[in-house]
């Protein structure tokens, strides 16, 4: 045992000023970790359950570490270097290597069948290569000086003011690096400077504490660590989303704004010219417009035709991203007013400089959250858009019952809803069996707000509803939709949308699903939502009921939905995740020639807009390339213009549409009940 005077050196400030900071970088690297765990993997209580859980468990086993180590010497010198490496792992990983490893557990999800472990083991495994090291270095400080201040403690009975005021003293820094991270650093700098902080000052610490030990070799790392502390800004850094992303083109802009991660890809269309894509996760493609073609993109320009065919003046979008509906709209429509609301300034800024078009009186841009807008104004509009359901950062807020109420107040008496809701339909049998069904309790939630109608257009697998108040003929919407396709002047890519949506629009049938509400509102379920992921998962639950096969091969040489669902059920044996989707392919299963058959008879097209989407549609018209259709088979329109569509090829898809608008199958869609 070192007697008093051999004791290393040790300074009070210093060991408080480590205590604060200790706590101050616990905090800010949470903060962090949040905000990249949820741009990534998306804001589900699973992402941050598995967070919050593996940093107390790096917290528990290194103040445990801590102390077993402190007790075997009287040297923070130890503790210093644990810091230094610390610093190193996190610039590593977080910086340099972000990329890779978001990329490898992103992967990691196919391997999963349970959507519960899907969506909690990547992001877990990202924790723990990403944070959990430096958390367990930085649960060191307070046990080894506990350590330090209670062997220079003369009187024994101080014992716990001492730890206790090192304890207060952390925790004042976790609450700074709360607040700091939150409202200053963090929408200020972004994550990646925020943590460049916390390393350069970390550095800076750990550098003057191995200064202030004996030794030649030590105070060298000291030094070294006190130079890397002023160059830690200046050095690379790995960029959280990568420079090319095939096919959305190159990397044109990159920030962090108060929302998330903005990224904007920019490519060269053939028909199209410049596609702009904005992305506002690492894996979801928000929308994607054509500054000089504002209705190129047929999804994003279906969600305003139905207001466009009934001849609506005022349109209110909420969520108005780059603001392609609206530049679609006013592009068909000039004297059209949009009162466009978005909660990013960031990216209402981007919309008015990537489209020209935008900048207009017919205009009016309002920067705040939606349900805000709708509770402190109060006009009323022809359509309202609703398009702020984005893959898994679903803002709960806004799709309750009470959310749509709100916005049945902010419409005309004649007014439409139209709402992007990101998820499939593909459940009128598929579903009966499963847990939850999303797209269901959003209709419910539309009906207990007072909308009587609620319709889905389902071609481009992600559920587009249109609801009213006021029941409106359906005949007579598809008619309008119809003569807007046809009418010489609209534009292709407005044509093509009005098509699609004649085509496929269908009465959602009413079930008995729970609405979403203020007081219920499972986000654990709607967060893993991807548009299959649940409809997989409600096919593998029903498979266990000996009767539900037995059901759908009865109804299956009639039903052309429980022929698909039966393919679907086959391809599942062996595969998961999207090899679901490769497997139902033709090459792997002759889903295409139920469907080619099923196409020479009367009552095809309403079949297929329940049952057959896009995706199916597409890789039946590849196997048309190799089998060709019987003569005079009308499915080739059906599958060329959802193969063209999927690319935006509007010179290929405009004309099978425009056939299937002039066929005896489209004046007969509405001649019996539907689905």
């Amino acid at each position: 045992m070192t007697t008093p005077t051999e004791r290393p050196p040790f300074s009070m400030p210093l060991a408080y000023t480590l205590s604060f900071l200790g706590g101050f970088h616990v905090m800010a690297i949470e903060m962090c970790a949040f905000r990249t765990l949820q741009w990534t993997y998306g804001s589900s209580i699973y992402v941050s359950g598995s967070l919050l859980t593996l940093i107390m468990v790096a917290l528990a086993l290194g103040y445990r570490l801590g102390g077993v180590w402190s007790a075997r010497t009287d040297s923070l010198r130890p503790l210093f270097v644990a810091l230094l490496l610390a610093v190193g792992y996190l610039g590593l990983t977080s910086h340099l290597g972000i990329s890779t490893i978001l990329a490898a557990t992103l992967d990691l999800r196919s391997q999963f069948s349970s959507l519960t472990l899907r969506y909690s083991v990547p992001p877990a495994i990202t924790t723990v290569l990403l944070y959990f090291p430096p958390m367990l270095a930085l649960s060191l400080v307070s046990p080894f000086l506990a350590r330090a201040l209670l062997d220079r403690q003369t009187d024994s009975s101080r014992g716990g003011l001492t730890v206790g005021t090192v304890m207060a003293v952390s925790t004042l820094g976790s609450i700074a690096g709360t607040l700091l991270a939150s409202f200053v650093l963090v929408p200020s700098w972004g994550t990646d400077r925020t943590l460049m902080l916390v390393e350069a000052t970390t550095l800076l610490i750990a550098g003057v504490g191995l200064w202030s030990q004996r030794g030649s070799a030590v105070r060298v790392a000291g030094m070294a660590a006190l130079v890397l502390a002023v160059a830690r800004p200046f050095l690379p850094q790995s960029p959280y989303m990568p420079p090319e992303r095939p096919p959305l083109g190159t990397l044109a802009f990159s920030q962090e704004s108060l929302y998330g991660p903005v990224a904007l890809y920019a490519a060269e269309h053939p028909e199209l010219g410049t596609q702009v894509s904005f992305m506002s996760s690492r894996t979801y493609v928000h929308s994607m417009v054509y500054p000089k073609n504002p209705a190129g993109d047929v999804f994003t320009s279906e969600h305003v035709a139905p207001g466009l065919a009934i001849g609506a003046k005022d349109y209110l979008v909420l969520g108005a991203a780059l603001g392609g509906a609206i530049a679609a709209t006013l592009e068909a429509d000039p004297q059209a007013h949009v009162v466009a609301v978005e909660i990013d300034p960031l990216v209402a800024k981007l919309a008015l400089e990537r489209m020209p078009s935008l900048n207009t009186p017919n205009v009016e841009w309002v920067v705040e959250d939606a349900r805000a807008f709708l509770r402190d104004d109060a006009r009323k509009f022809d359509v309202v858009l609703v398009d702020v359901l984005a893959d898994q950062q679903i803002p709960g807020h806004c799709a309750t019952w009470q959310f749509f109420d709100m916005v049945r107040q902010h419409l005309k008496p004649e007014g439409l809803l139209s709402v992007n809701t990101n998820m499939v339909t593909f459940d009128a049998k598929v579903m009966e069996q499963a847990e939850f069904s999303p797209l269901r309790h959003v209709a419910a939630s539309l009906r207990r707000a007072g909308f009587t109608q609620v319709l889905v257009s389902d071609f481009f697998e992600t559920g587009e509803l249109v609801a009213s108040v006021e029941p409106r003929s359906l005949p007579s919407l598809r008619a309008a939709l119809k003569a807007l396709a046809q009418k010489e002047t609209t534009a292709p890519g407005m044509q093509a949308a009005a098509a699609v949506m004649s085509l496929g629009l269908m009465p959602l049938a009413q079930t008995d699903a729970r609405p979403l509400s203020d007081e219920w509102f499972p986000d654990h379920l709607l967060h893993l939502r991807d548009p299959w992921d649940l409809t997989f998962g409600g096919i593998r639950a029903a498979k266990r009921d000996p009767a539900w096969r037995a059901g759908l091969e009865r109804a299956a040489p009639t039903d052309l939905l429980a022929q698909v669902t039966l393919r679907f059920a086959d391809a599942l044996e062996k595969q998961t995740g999207e090899a679901v989707m490769q497997a139902l392919e033709t090459k792997d299963a002759p889903l295409c020639d139920d469907l080619v058959e099923r196409a020479s008879h009367p009552g095809w097209l309403k079949a297929f807009a329940g049952a057959v989407h896009s995706t199916i549609a597409g890789d039946c018209a590849r196997r048309l390339e190799v089998v060709p259709l019987p003569e005079g088979n009308p499915a080739g329109d059906y599958f060329a213009a959802a193969e063209a569509l999927s690319e935006n090829t509007l010179s290929k898809a405009v004309p099978p549409l425009q056939r299937l608008l002039a066929s005896a199958e489209h004046a007969a869609l509405d001649e019996e009940p539907n689905r």
